[in-house]
């Protein structure tokens, strides 16, 4: 039994030229690199990079499944991207990379415009509460006015945009007015009777 081993060396320029057809969408980076991190070829600027150590992820790796894992750092100009990378055999690491912005920017977009729109029915809430504090306002000044106006003989005068709560509640507060004013007035005129007697 023969058993041996080819061996050959290519160059890292060349492998990277000849991985080079990777196209992907512009703000998409895909690096192929060694296990220690090497770039082997990368889907922008491979010749540049070729050879040069990735920076290190600063985000905890997270493992999605057998030999892929999801992480975060900058790329080697210094672009912050989530990575997925994922074990392609040879000691070799695919990792693809999407910037933050394209990640994570249609989530706040959204939450923007979600704080936006609670912003505007708390400001909504606001306007109308302190309307309806300005009417009752309004109506409390105008009941007081009503019971000074009776308590001091004058007849009820509401105005067209008085609401009909205070009315009805400066009506009774009349009657009460009334049957005071009744109670007094009989009251008077039994002293007055008592008085007469007595002196007679």
């Amino acid at each position: 039994v023969v058993t041996g081993a080819l061996v050959g060396t290519v160059p890292v320029l060349e492998l990277s030229r000849l991985l080079g057809g990777i196209q992907p969408p512009d703000e998409y980076l895909v690096t192929v690199a060694t296990g220690d991190r090497r770039v082997i070829t990368r889907s922008h600027d491979a010749e540049r990079y070729a050879g040069d150590a990735l920076p290190p992820l600063t985000g905890s790796d997270v493992e999605v499944g057998p030999g892929r894992w999801v992480a975060s750092g900058p790329d080697l100009t210094g672009v912050d991207r989530t990575w997925g990378q994922i074990e392609i055999g040879l000691g070799w690491v695919v990792y693809v990379g999407v910037p933050d912005d394209v990640v994570y920017g249609p989530a706040r977009a959204e939450a923007i415009t979600h704080i936006a729109l609670t912003l505007f029915v708390v400001l909504v809430a606001m306007l109308l509460a302190g309307r309806s504090y300005a009417r009752i306002a309004s109506a409390l000044r105008e009941l007081a006015r009503q019971t000074r106006l009776r308590a001091g003989g004058e007849r009820l005068a509401f105005s067209a945009d008085t609401p009909v709560e205070i009315t009805s509640l400066v009506e009774q507060f009349d009657e009460a007015f009334e049957g005071r004013r009744r109670a007094e007035e009989a009251e008077r005129i039994a002293r007055e009777r008592f008085e007469s007697i007595f002196d007679n």
